[in-house]
Order: structure tokens, then sequence, then C-alpha cells
């Protein structure tokens, strides 16, 4: 009897393999679809944000409005996914129980701290367009992984591979000679 079972799931799992082999190339294609976008987006932000900017080279608008009209976007579409499609917990949908969407509003508060400090970021990226061209901008934000190493080096003890030293001495020197190129011409154009 085992051996019939056992040849059961052989013969259909040889139908299985070829269905999870067509899920696996699809996950893996949205996977690389998400990172291109992700980064063609990334790199596109300091060019548009650049050619957003009138003759004078100054925006037309405050950059403080555009970035609370973001963070207000962002929090609309958080609360619609939220009531949408439920945080996966057991219980009654949050759109259904005012109980259930305070007590998950509650259970999430702390979050409003990085949230506080990521749109406070995003203006000072957006502000920093207005002193540096796109790419120095670009470069300069690239600073942050410095920063993050040498806090968890700092902070939390962690040792870095020689490859990931390397990693940081190829980020800062590129960061550098990219600054050393602009103060060798007339250097960078502060509006004011």
């Amino acid at each position: 009897m085992d051996d019939l079972v056992r040849r059961k799931r052989v013969a259909f799992g040889a139908y299985a393999e070829p269905l999870q082999k067509k899920e696996k190339i699809k996950s893996n294609t949205f996977k690389i679809a998400l990172v291109a976008s992700d980064c063609l987006l990334l790199g596109l932000q300091p060019v548009l944000v650049h050619l957003s900017k009138n003759k004078s080279g100054k925006f037309s608008f405050n950059p403080i409005s555009v970035n609370l009209m973001t963070e207000v976007c962002k929090v609309i579409f958080a609360i619609t996914v939220l009531l949408c499609l439920g945080t996966g917990r057991p219980g009654p949908p949050m759109y259904r129980s005012v109980r259930s969407f305070i007590a998950d509003a509650r259970h999430n508060w702390l979050l409003a701290l990085p949230a506080g400090l990521y749109a406070i970021n995003n203006y000072l990226k957006f502000a920093m367009q207005l002193y540096f061209r796109p790419t120095t901008t670009k470069m300069l934000g690239n600073l942050k992984i410095f920063t993050i190493a040498i806090l968890m080096r700092t902070v939390m003890h962690r040792r870095f591979s020689v490859i990931q030293y390397e990693a940081l001495f190829l980020l800062v020197a590129g960061i550098t000679i990219n600054q050393l190129q602009s103060c060798g011409n007339k250097g960078e154009q502060i509006p004011g």
C-alpha cells in the first residue's frame, strides 16, 4: 500500500513540477521588475526635481508644501490599503469595526517617529536640489550608506569584511572625486 501511495505522489509530483517552475519564474520576474523600476525612479528623482526649477534656479512652488502633499498622499494610500486588505490578523476587518481600527492604530503608533524622520529626510533631499547639481545630490545622498556603516560599527559593534570596507572606501573616494571636479571649475552655483 505504501508503495502505491509513493508512486501516486511521484506521478502527481511530475505534473506539479512545471507549475512550480512557472510560479518561480513569475516570482523572479516580478522581483527583477520591482528592483529595476526602483532603480529607475530613484535615478530619475534628482533629474526631474532639477528640471522643475525655473530659469533663475529656484522652484516656482514651495518645496515644503510639495513634501507635505506627498506625505499626505502616502498616508491616504496606506490607510486605504489597510482598510481594503487588512492587517492579516484574525478578527473582524478594520473597515467593519472601529474598535479593531483603534487597536491596530495603538499597536503601530511607534511607527510615527520613523515616518516623521523619513518625511524630514525627503524634504532635505528636495532642498539639496536648490544648491547642488543632480549628480552631486545623488552622490551626497549615498553618504547615508557610509553613515549607517559607521553607526553599525560604533553602536552595534558589527564587524565588516574586507570587501565591505573596500566598498565603503570606493564610495567615499567617488564622492570626493565628484566634489573635487566641481571645486576645480567654478564650483557649484548657489542661488540667492
